[in-house]
């Protein structure tokens, strides 16, 4: 027998999957596949040497 997951298990799960994509994502902000989904990667200013 099968047993179910609860539903609040399943949503932390789905946002566990969501959250490592995202992450793999980030690590090529320059690619136009990140930008079609309308992601866009600026630099964010430095105190100590402008734009890193």
């Amino acid at each position: 027998m099968k047993v179910k997951r609860p539903g609040l298990v399943t949503v932390i799960v789905d946002l566990n999957f969501l959250n490592v994509f995202l992450l793999i994502v980030s690590f090529f902000p320059k690619s136009k596949f990140i930008e079609q989904f309308g992601f866009y990667f600026n630099p964010t200013p430095s105190f100590f040497g402008g734009y890193n």
